[in-house]
């Protein structure tokens, strides 16, 4: 997935399966083009409103972040600055087992 050259800010939104539960992502960026994400916010919809379920400042080559379980049908990642059209090689959300959870590696 790439944003148009010269864009510094990108939204990439995901449609799931109803009820699909998860609390963690695993994002990357393409780093052949080098690492252009600067800020970025993780929302999932819920109650007819986006609400933040995450943020951070780089991805890099890979980025994993766990928060608290949600269930959507929809989540975003809005992409709020980079250094250049940012680009987003992969996107993959799972649901941890209670056991890593506890010991969450943010």
């Amino acid at each position: 997935m790439r944003a148009a050259p010269g864009r510094t800010r990108a939204t990439i939104e995901f449609l799931l399966k109803t009820g699909v539960a998860f609390d963690c992502v695993e994002l990357q960026e393409d780093i052949r083009q080098g690492q252009r994400i600067e800020e970025f916010v993780l929302e999932a919809y819920r109650d007819q409103d986006w609400v933040e379920i995450a943020a951070g400042t780089t991805i890099g080559y890979k980025r994993i972040i766990t928060f608290e379980p949600v269930a959507s049908e929809k989540i975003r990642l809005v992409i709020k600055q980079a250094r250049d059209a940012p680009t987003l090689k992969s996107f993959k959300l799972f649901k941890l087992p209670n056991s890593i959870r506890a010991g969450s590696f943010n």
